[in-house]
Order: structure tokens, then C-alpha cells, then sequence
């Protein structure tokens, strides 16, 4: 066996199964864009065998990062099925404070709009004000009383 051949493992494609050397690729040729044809001859000359094979993108591991990209035509491998599920699953679910933040959103939106009716009616700010800082339960008042006091005298 050619000891060179193995010196650098990551580089060593191929070895001969009749003498162990390490195999050269002499030619290649694409079949189709996802599949190449390749014809390797051993590197000892005294035994010369030659082998084909093909190589064929079969399935895709990652898309690519330019947003750009075409879809890709390959189906994707079931380790890259599933780091799509989690994503799109991460990316749907909300988070603790993601819900806390649209609801303190939503608050504040409301208390804006309570504002904005008061405003109309002629209330003055700083009782606008002293209502806000209380919040909702401070300004809204949905018994239909007017806050009259018992008797419904003033």
C-alpha cells in the first residue's frame, strides 16, 4: 500500500481493492446538474485498475444565506425537515415576554383611546392625568350611574 496515500486521511477519496493504493480521479463529466460521472485509476502503475462511479446530490442539508436564492430543487435531509419544524415552531410560539409586551402594548393603546375620550369631553388634564396613572379601573366606569351617590343626589 502507498504510505502517502495515507499520511492525510481527509485527502485519501479512494483506495484500489486489488493493491491497496490510493485512486487518482483521471475524468468527470456531469450527467445531470445533481449528478457527475468519474472514472479513478489506482496510483500504482503496476497494477493500473480503474473503477467508475458517480457522485449525486441527493438531498439538501442547509439553504442557502442570500435571501435571494432560488428554492432549492432537492428535498431536503430529515435532520434539515426537522431543524425547519423547530424553527417555524420558535418562531410562531410566543414567548413569556413577547405576550407580556403585546399585552402592556394593548393596555397602552386603550388607555390612549380612554385619553382621547376624555379629551373630547372637556376633562381636564391633570384629572386625565390622575385617572391614567390609576389605570383602566380608574377610568372606566360601566355601571351607568354617573357616579352619583346613593339617593342620586349630587
Amino acid at each position: 500500500m502507498n504510505m502517502a496515500a495515507l499520511a492525510n486521511p481527509k485527502r485519501l477519496v479512494f483506495t484500489c481493492d486489488a493493491c491497496g493504493s490510493k485512486l487518482t480521479k483521471r475524468t468527470s463529466y456531469r450527467m445531470h446538474r445533481h449528478l457527475r460521472h468519474d472514472v479513478w485509476r489506482c496510483d500504482n502503475d503496476a497494477c493500473g485498475a480503474c473503477y467508475v462511479g458517480n457522485n449525486e446530490l441527493i438531498s439538501i442539508a442547509t439553504r442557502s444565506g442570500d435571501p435571494s436564492a432560488p428554492a432549492p430543487e432537492l428535498p431536503p435531509t430529515k435532520a434539515y425537515q426537522r431543524r425547519l419544524i423547530k424553527l417555524a415552531q420558535r418562531d410562531t410560539a410566543p414567548r413569556a415576554h413577547q405576550t407580556d409586551f403585546v399585552a402592556e402594548q394593548e393596555r397602552q393603546a386603550e388607555l390612549e383611546r380612554v385619553a382621547a375620550e376624555m379629551r373630547d369631553e372637556g376633562i381636564s388634564e391633570d384629572i386625565i392625568q390622575t385617572a391614567l396613572a390609576g389605570g383602566l379601573d380608574a377610568v372606566a366606569d360601566d355601571d351607568g350611574d354617573d357616579d352619583l351617590p346613593a339617593g342620586g343626589c349630587a
